[in-house]
């Protein structure tokens, strides 16, 4: 359950740090451009939960998800102004962002 809840995890991280920039709703993101990444959070909790668990079990993980998003709101958007900038980053390069060192 560990690696499968990771995998929730890491597949709601981008439509919640982009809720950080976006005026949409979470459900407008979904649809406008983090409808895969949310499947793939669905289709994960639904392979071994029944439906109803497998809601409840996206809702908690969303809710820690989006706890450790505000966590770190700074670093991401530090990655993401970068991005934009540059289109690529390093390993280097975004371990630099998340720590706040100058590039």
């Amino acid at each position: 359950m560990d690696e499968e809840a990771a995998n929730i995890k890491i597949n709601l991280a981008g439509p919640l740090a982009e809720q950080l920039v976006s005026p949409l709703p979470f459900d407008e993101l979904i649809e406008s451009g983090s409808r895969g990444d949310w499947r793939r959070a669905r289709r994960t909790a639904r392979q071994s939960n029944l439906p109803r668990e497998a809601e409840i079990l996206i809702v908690m993980l969303a809710l820690e998800t989006a706890a450790l998003v505000q966590q770190h709101k700074e670093a991401i958007t530090r990655v993401a102004t970068a991005l934009l900038e540059r289109e690529t980053l390093t390993g280097d390069d975004i371990r630099s962002l998340v720590d706040g060192r100058p590039q």
